[in-house]
């Protein structure tokens, strides 16, 4: 579901908080890469948006945590 909406609606009020939770899904299952980058994508894409210091907290704490 978070997929399609990324993919058909970039910009619908949902995009942001599926690029969110796609991350954590990620982070969940020891993916960290990929969650990193759908952290990135929200920096990158959906600047002003409140999920954005939970995303750039996240990854620091994939950092510290996970990947030295």
């Amino acid at each position: 579901y978070y997929e399609q909406v990324l993919k058909i609606a970039p910009r619908h009020e949902l995009a942001p908080i599926s690029c969110y939770k796609l991350g954590k899904l990620y982070e969940t299952f020891e993916h960290y890469e990929q969650a990193i980058n759908y952290y990135k994508n929200i920096f990158v894409l959906y600047p002003g948006h409140p999920v954005y210091a939970d995303a750039l907290f996240d990854i620091a704490q994939i950092y510290q945590y996970n990947l030295n």
